[in-house]
């Protein structure tokens, strides 16, 4: 799956609603969580557990930060 952030965000051009609007920035952002879950990191020879587990803990924080960035990005009229 290619994802490309400029593609989807013209889908939020054209809205009749905000309801449309929240359902479509829901379906971004799970989007894009899906692409991180997605990711499959194995352990390296050079990798510890600790290190995994960063790059995983990276992955959490990126999620709530593109959740923020769309909201702010895309805000709802009646919020």
């Amino acid at each position: 799956m290619k994802y490309n952030f400029e593609e989807n965000a013209e889908k939020f051009s054209s809205f009749d609603t905000d309801e449309d609007q929240a359902g479509k920035i829901k379906c971004l952002h799970d989007n894009f969580c899906q692409l991180l879950d997605r990711i499959v990191m194995a352990k390296k020879p050079n990798w510890s557990e600790d290190h995994l587990e960063g790059v995983f803990t990276g992955f959490e924080i990126s999620k709530e930060i593109f959740g923020e960035f769309i909201k702010e990005s895309f805000p709802l009229e009646n919020t």
